[in-house]
């Protein structure tokens, strides 16, 4: 039996989640619920969102894929999907979409490519990382590459962020970029800066204890 996607009031979102559930259609009930857009109903929507981040990777896949080229929350939601559970095949689809909007914001896919850790992605990383005016996505970008940090362009990029405006991408740079004297000096600094984060000014203190 096919499952109505319809909106309206509460009573009948109700009576369309019973269907699906009745039926076994857990993918027919999170679209039901994500393509809602009235605003009574958005915490319901951010709790089914919450529930397709709990499924296994077996069933969150399939749904990921499906929305990721949708826009809007889904594809907030497949992203997210993504970034717990994208395989080797999905690596491809994930830098297209990072690709195309290098200027965005973009997050869950960046933290996707991370936990591949493919060098293939390296050179799209360092891009982002150099170009994109996003503050967060270039964060994230540092990160993913600390996942492949003995690639030289790696290496290149978290050295850079050593001197990065954002104090995560500098305490990712501080456990993870290979240490030369610039280096030494700039963590040395970077501790002892009273205007930084507590968390990278513990990071740099621990590496600099290192030396």
């Amino acid at each position: 039996d096919a499952v109505a996607v319809e909106h309206g009031s509460d009573e009948l979102l109700v009576v369309n989640l019973a269907r699906a559930v009745q039926v076994g259609r857990m993918d027919e009930l999170l679209h039901i619920g994500l393509s809602d857009r009235s605003a009574d109903l958005r915490m319901r929507r951010a709790c089914l969102s919450d529930y397709a981040q709990h499924l296994p990777g077996p069933m969150a896949l399939p749904l990921a894929r499906a929305w990721h080229e949708r826009g809007a929350y889904f594809t907030t939601v497949a992203g997210k999907l993504f970034e717990l559970h994208a395989t080797a095949a999905d690596r491809r689809r994930l830098e297209a979409y990072v690709a195309a909007n290098i200027d965005d914001e973009v997050g869950a896919e960046l933290d996707a490519l991370g936990r591949l850790g493919d060098p293939a992605s390296i050179p799209l990383l360092v891009e982002v990382a150099a170009t994109t005016p996003a503050s967060r996505a270039r964060t994230r970008a540092v990160r993913a590459l600390s996942f492949v940090v003995q690639h030289p362009l790696a290496q290149a990029t978290l050295r850079e962020a050593l001197w990065d405006a954002e104090d995560e991408a500098a305490e990712l740079a501080c456990g993870t970029v290979a240490g030369d004297d610039e280096v030494r000096r700039r963590i040395a600094a970077l501790a002892a800066n009273p205007l930084a984060d507590a968390e990278l000014t513990a990071r740099a203190l621990a590496r600099s204890a290192r030396w």
